[in-house]
């Protein structure tokens, strides 16, 4: 059975794509790999996909670089749910992990709180619109759905029309559709960002307008959001794979992505024969930012004598993001001796004055260099690190005997080795600092400082709500409360079925959050939080109940409309528990939901309700009621209630059955 599939986007803008079926499938640098990909961004087996109980899991089986999901590393041999949408990053690779289910025997659950219904009372038609799933990257698609119903009595010609996006972003499968009266009629909206770095990512807001095209003003608009996600790509070259003494080697850049990136420039001697340098070390590139950067290369020691030798170096680039991708370059540096292998002999033969003179010449020429002790190179492979995590470093030193490492001017660290990798301790720290690498012989020194920064990671330390359980179809308060350490900035979303009301969502670290309404479908509350370095993102399923009721005494007859002349539509036995869904304007009456979507009402007086929710507070249903005789057969028009209902109370909710109880079946009437 299929479950799932991986987009893969490669960093020479390459696009794959893999099916997973299997219950276990390995990724990584090995062929042994069920999906292998021939990367060093990889380790030879990197991380594993799994399907066990209907959920899928990823898990970054102890690799070297990491294995990130939505930003945020995972940690070792410690599975990870995956619900569809998730960008998977590792080193210079973008995946992207889409949910899918080829079973015909299980059924397809349709989110409710995803779809919109728009309606006006004058328009013959109304419009039902499915949001977006989830998040795409530039290059992948997603779709929405929007369901036309024509409610009125003669056919008609509906257009649909799309704005708000770059050119080029949504296709529509057709632009204008035929409903027969009392029909449906869907059209599909694909949504495909461009992959270019023009794509800035974010939020779109999408209005989809709805018109007759014989009367374009009979309308209807509605906005979904598109959420875009940055996507990564980056290239360099060397204008030459040789550099010659003396002569810069230029290195070329080019962010190939949608987001800012930050890069660390590092040239790295394999034979330690070179001393090296790049400017800048570190450059950040916009998207579709190109840089350059000059490499100067000369030998540790300059021979005189002998043939030409080629000297190999790597040219890295790290990125500074949480993926921490590495790409290198190999290059060579050609030295010529001045004088070939054999002059030293033909000199030798002009004697012995000639001799000595030259001997004092190679002499002065392969001195060792001064006592000065000099930092040829001091790398901290990341400037941003978060708290307890070791700060990495290289370096590079002549004529140095000892190495001290300090931190804000306090020696931390005392190394002999003059040319090598280690990493400093960041517990206890946070914010800027500074750290410095001083190399002494004697009581010369030499002394480089780099800033860095260590950030808090985000900790979700609480997030809950009361009351316990929220009612559907009732009017209540709902009071949200979280603490995330280490955020700037949290938000709270999701609630779109429980109140339309603007709130305030943005908040700091922590918040409480008290709103009113009316929950017409399940909520899902969703906590978003922003840190120094990182993003994080916590989902809260409420716990939603239906309002329930049974008879009193005896078998309650529903009637069509909410007065006693009404027609009986079914019966409510007694001892039979029903749920209730509205009440009339004066509160004497409450409509039960019956199977099949159908509705009647009984008597308030003859019903008995549970105790999680008052009858008072439940939405009030305006019926329009046929005039009744009055005396002497005069028709008395109904009673006109005048009043403001709750924004919440007007809302048309598609169904709420998914959170409720299947309702009993009542006995129909005759």
């Amino acid at each position: 059975m299929t479950y799932g599939r991986l987009d893969v986007f490669l960093p020479d803008g390459q696009f794959k794509t893999f099916t997973l079926s299997d219950e276990s499938v390995s990724i990584g640098r090995s062929s042994g790999s069920t999906i292998a990909l021939d990367t060093e961004a990889l380790s030879r087996y990197h991380a594993s996909v799994t399907y066990q109980n209907g959920e899928v899991f990823l898990t970054d089986l102890d690799s070297v670089n990491g294995t990130f999901v939505d930003g945020v590393r995972l940690e070792a041999n410690q599975p990870h749910v995956l619900y569809g949408g998730e960008e998977i990053t590792i080193g210079d690779l973008r995946m992207i992990f889409q949910s899918l289910d080829d079973s015909p025997t299980r059924p397809i659950l349709v989110l409710e709180d995803a779809t919109r219904r728009l309606e006006r009372a004058e328009l013959p038609f109304y419009v039902e619109i499915e949001q977006p799933e989830h998040a795409i990257p530039p290059g992948a698609h997603i779709s929405s759905t929007v369901t036309i119903t024509n409610t009125g009595g003669e056919p008609r010609r509906f257009r649909v029309e799309v704005s708000g996006l770059p050119e080029g972003w949504a296709r529509l499968d057709r632009r204008e559709i035929d409903i027969p009266p009392g029909d449906s009629g869907s059209v599909v909206v694909n949504f495909k960002p461009r992959r270019r770095s023009a794509s800035t990512p974010g939020d779109y807001s999408v209005t989809l307008t709805i018109s007759e095209t014989m009367n374009p003003d009979m309308r209807l608009s509605g906005v979904v959001i598109l959420r875009v996600l940055a996507f990564g790509g980056f290239g360099m070259a060397l204008d030459s794979d040789a550099a010659r003494a003396g002569t810069p080697l230029r290195l070329h850049l080019q962010n190939q992505g949608s987001a800012p990136l930050a890069l660390r420039l590092i040239v790295r001697d394999i034979g330690e024969t070179l001393r090296l340098r790049i400017e800048p070390a570190q450059v950040t590139l916009p998207p579709g930012g190109r840089a350059t950067a000059q490499i100067a290369a000369r030998p540790r020691r300059t021979k005189l004598f002998g043939d030409a030798q080629q000297h190999t170096f790597d040219v890295i680039a790290r990125s500074g993001d949480a993926a921490a991708f590495m790409v290198p370059l190999r290059a060579t540096l050609e030295e010529h001796p001045p004088l070939p292998g054999w002059a030293a002999f033909v000199l030798g033969g002009l004697g012995i004055a000639i001799a000595a003179l030259m001997l004092v010449g190679l002499v002065l020429l392969l001195q060792p260099p001064p006592t000065q002790p000099v930092i040829d190179s001091f790398i901290l492979l990341s400037d941003h690190v978060a708290q307890d995590e070791p700060l990495r470093m290289q370096w590079e030193t002549t004529a140095a005997t000892s190495i001290r490492f300090l931190v804000d001017d306090l020696e931390i660290r005392r190394t002999g080795v003059m040319d090598g990798e280690g990493f400093l301790d960041t517990r206890g720290l946070s914010g800027d600092h500074v750290a410095s690498l001083v190399a002494s012989q004697g009581s010369a020194e030499a002394r480089m400082d780099l800033p860095f920064r260590v950030y808090i990671p985000l900790e979700v330390e609480s997030f809950d709500y009361s009351p316990r359980p929220v009612v559907l179809y009732v009017a209540q308060s709902l009071t949200l409360e979280w603490n995330v350490s280490g955020a700037a900035v949290t938000r709270i979303t999701g609630l779109e079925n429980f109140t339309i009301a603007q709130t305030d969502t943005s908040f700091g670290p922590g918040g409480s959050l008290t709103i009113s309404g009316i929950p017409t479908a399940p909520l899902t509350a969703v906590l978003y939080a922003e840190g120094d370095q990182s993003q994080l993102e916590t989902r809260l399923p409420l716990e939603v109940i239906a309002p329930q009721c049974s008879p009193m005494d005896a078998d309650v007859p529903l009637r069509a409309l909410p007065v006693e002349t009404g027609q009986v539509v079914g019966t409510i036995p007694r001892g039979t528990t029903v749920v209730v869904d509205a009440q009339d304007a004066l509160g004497r009456w409450l409509r039960v939901q019956l199977s099949g979507g159908a509705h009647g009402w009984g008597l308030r007086s003859a019903l008995t309700c549970a105790e999680t929710f008052s009858p008072d507070d439940l939405v009030k249903e305006l019926v329009n009621l046929p005039p009744t005789p009055g005396p002497g057969g005069t028709i008395t028009p109904p009673p006109i209630i005048l009043g403001t209902e709750s924004a919440a109370a007007q809302l048309s909710p598609l169904s709420a059955e998914s959170a409720a109880p299947a309702p009993a079946t009542p006995t129909p009437a005759g």
